[in-house]
């Protein structure tokens, strides 16, 4: 099965996969959550937000 660049990217930078990685590196799971939830807050939601737009402008072209 073929994974496209952007689907592979959407599954790298998901805060599950990150949370997952962080207890796979040693971490406690509490603090992997704590990490995993600012990340998805900080900078997951926003990023998110903006792609509908950006897909929408690459079409648009």
């Amino acid at each position: 099965m073929k994974v496209g660049f952007i689907a592979f990217m959407e599954h790298i930078f998901n805060p599950l996969h990150i949370y997952c990685r962080l207890v796979d590196c040693g971490l406690s799971s509490a603090k992997a959550k704590k990490v995993a939830r600012t990340y998805e807050m900080c900078l997951f939601k926003p990023a998110t937000l903006c792609i509908p737009a950006i897909k929408h402008q690459k079409r648009a072209k």
